[in-house]
């Protein structure tokens, strides 16, 4: 069974980042998850992070479509959320507000590039601005 496509929130406050670290990987990660049948990967976003950290995200903008290794697809937002990350829940054993530079030492390879490509943007997220993955592209047009 193919591994279902995802999608992921970057929530910046100031010059920090909310990381995740689940009790199943050994690297941090964004707050996120797989995409559940029937829902779409802006309502996925929100759902996980709500999941993953107790705080209601607002998604400010599509950052990028990234095609992985095993040919799902990653969605990435940048959002916002007020409030604090309310501690352990599911799978999450830490949630961090983490400085840009040490976040990207945390983060994996996929999860580094992608938060680079975002922050890369700067303000002013839209879609017009995105990176998308060519091969990822294609997939979604069909």
């Amino acid at each position: 069974m193919p591994r279902p496509d995802s999608a992921f929130a970057i929530i910046r406050r100031r010059d920090q980042v909310l990381l995740v670290k689940s009790r199943f990987k050994h690297k941090w990660s964004l707050p996120g998850g797989s995409i559940e049948p029937g829902e779409t990967p802006w309502e996925a976003a929100v759902r996980e992070v709500g999941e993953e950290t107790g705080l209601e995200a607002d998604l400010l903008g599509l950052t990028g479509i990234y095609r992985r290794e095993d040919g799902s697809l990653a969605f990435v937002f940048i959002a916002r959320a007020a409030g604090e990350p309310t501690g352990p829940r599911h799978e999450i054993t830490k949630q961090r507000w983490v400085c840009l530079p040490k976040a990207e030492r945390r983060l994996g390879k996929g999860a580094r590039r992608r938060l680079h490509d975002a922050l890369a943007r700067r303000r002013g997220f839209t879609t017009r601005r995105m990176r998308v993955d060519s091969i990822a592209l294609q997939v979604i047009a069909g």
